[in-house]
């Protein structure tokens, strides 16, 4: 075999591993940016504050009611339980000396999607929050939640309970009334005619 063979057979062992190679090579992919969104937090806060929190602010106790299932009040004692059980609702600087997230903000994105089953992406645009963030301040918002009124709401009745319940609902008409209406059989008797039938109790009445 002279030299030209030689030359021929290294090209061609050359040729079949490349081949080989670019057989088993992956498909290079294009390697896609995070796509980063500019959110205005101070803006936000600004507005969400006028429109729910300062001394003339825009929407009134029923549309605060309507919009986050609770009175204004009610809101803001949660509010306060959640930042002494977990510092993270706090408003804090990040690492740029911008003011991020008032507390405020993050419990109307967390009740929103409480409340009215909004998804967060839904409230990304007002709360200029992030979904991701949303998310994460619900499960923070949630297990200081439990941490924070389990003593108090979470365990047993006690007969004081027992008792005090009995009275309000005595007083609004349903007597031996301790939970809720459809746990007792009680018969309706103005029940409008169109809907006769539809609803029985375990006794065969409406």
């Amino acid at each position: 075999m002279d030299d030209s063979e030689d030359d021929n057979v290294v090209v061609a062992y050359k040729y079949i591993v490349q081949s080989a190679h670019n057989l088993y090579q992956p498909v290079p992919v294009q390697v896609a940016s995070k796509e980063l969104a500019h959110r205005d937090r101070v803006s936000a806060d600004v507005r969400m504050m006028q429109d729910y929190f300062n001394f003339n602010y825009f929407y009134g106790n029923k549309k605060f009611h309507y919009r986050f299932g609770m009175y204004r009040p009610l809101f803001l004692r949660i509010l306060s339980k959640n930042i002494e059980m977990d510092h993270e609702f706090e408003q804090r600087p990040d690492v740029a000396g911008i003011m991020g997230h008032s507390p405020h903000m993050k419990m109307i994105a967390v009740m929103k999607c409480l409340c009215k089953a909004v998804p967060p992406y839904s409230i990304e645009d007002y709360t200029e929050m992030g979904a991701r963030t949303i998310y994460r301040n619900l499960k923070r918002f949630l297990d200081a939640l439990m941490y924070g009124f389990n003593d108090r709401y979470m365990r047993r009745p006690l007969q004081d309970d027992t008792d005090r319940l009995l009275r309000e609902n005595a007083a609004w008409g349903f007597p031996g009334m301790l939970g809720s209406i459809v746990c007792l059989h009680w018969q309706w008797t103005a029940c409008p005619t169109y809907r006769a039938g539809q609803h029985y109790s375990v006794h065969k009445r409406a």
